[in-house]
Formats: C-alpha cells, structure tokens, sequence
C-alpha cells in the first residue's frame, strides 16, 4: 500500500490573534480542536496572522502557535486581506480600539471579556457591527476557568465567575458556563458563508 496524501474541500477562516498570552493560547486550541471533539465544521480556521506589542512577543507567539506571519502593529493584522476573524486577547483597555478597527474593515470579531470598559462603550461597538452586519463584537466568550476567583490561589477549584454576553439585540444575560464557543463561532460563519453564496 501506498501512502495516501489527505485533502479537503472545506473552506478556510483566516483568523488574526491580538495578543499572545495565556488567552492567546487557549483560544488558538480551541480553534485547533474543534473538528476533534465536534466532527466536520464547515469552514475550517487558518491562523493567518498574530500580532503583539513587543517584536518578541508577537514572533515567539506565532512560531508556538503556528500563525504564518506575526506584527507588533495590531492595525496591519486586522486589514490583512486573508482575515476574516479577529480575535482580541489584549488587556482590557485595549478592547474597544481594535475591535472599532476590526468592524470597520469588514471582519468579524470575536472579543475576550470583558468587551469593553463600560456599557456605552459596549453598545457603541454593538452599534458599529450592526451596522456592518457583522456578528456582534462579543461573540460567545470562553467559559471561566476554575481558580478564576479573586485570591484564590492557582489551581484551586472555584464557583464559576458570572459574565455578560451580547445576544442579538443589545441586552444582557447571565451566562454560568456557555458551551462550545468556538464551535458556535464558527457555525455562526459558515451560515454567513452559505447566505452571501
């Protein structure tokens, strides 16, 4: 027997990560292992681009990671023409910035929590991807991890933190422990996909 070479007719996602953390990090995975735990998803991520404040950072990010390209400018990763998800793993502040950009140039944005500093800043990012018929600034975020509580030591199992979630229409609900977000973001997508074709 001969060896086979594997080949896929499912369409990729080019998905710029902002930041390299620990965030970074663990969205990226779970990127990687929807399709493993899922089965089949109809678009398939590429990590395009990984962009991060220091030359360093942003380099060391996208070699352990995997991103093709890396730029300590997070305004050239959220242009880039192959992008079409930009995910914000960024201190907090940093939020509302990228993701005005990120919405601006036509891309989704999946937004680590909180999406931004105040309510008015939240809606007005909300407002802006209305606008653009984009999927809203928050996405579905990452359920909080155990230890997550303040002081609590690291590793130490706690009550999960609660957190807010944008749900169409501007709105909050209380979320204990969404499931499968990257799945669903990626769902979310390829409906877009499959209404614009």
């Amino acid at each position: 027997m001969t060896l086979q070479e594997v080949s896929s007719s499912v369409p990729e996602l080019g998905v710029a990560m902002i930041g390299s953390g620990l965030m970074a990090k663990s969205h990226t995975m779970g990127y990687r292992n929807v399709e493993s735990v899922y089965g089949t998803t109809p678009l398939r991520p590429r990590f395009t681009v990984l962009a991060d404040a220091s030359a360093d950072l942003a380099r060391r990010g996208a070699e352990s990671l995997g991103y093709e390209r890396w730029t300590t400018d997070w305004r050239e990763a959220v242009v880039a023409p192959e992008v079409d998800v930009v995910d914000i793993v960024t201190p907090n502040f940093l939020h509302k910035e990228i993701a005005m950009a990120a919405i601006e140039a036509g891309k989704h944005v999946y937004c680590e929590k909180p999406l931004a500093l105040s309510a008015a800043d939240a809606k007005e990012m909300y407002e802006a991807a209305e606008g653009r018929r984009r999927q809203d600034p928050g996405g579905l975020q990452l359920p909080p991890q155990p230890g997550h509580r303040r002081g609590a030591p690291a590793g130490a199992r706690g009550r999960p933190r609660r957190h807010l979630e944008l749900l169409g229409e501007l709105r909050a609900r209380r979320v204990q422990r969404p499931r499968r977000p990257v799945h669903l973001a990626l769902r979310a997508e390829a409906r877009r996909h499959r209404c614009a074709g």
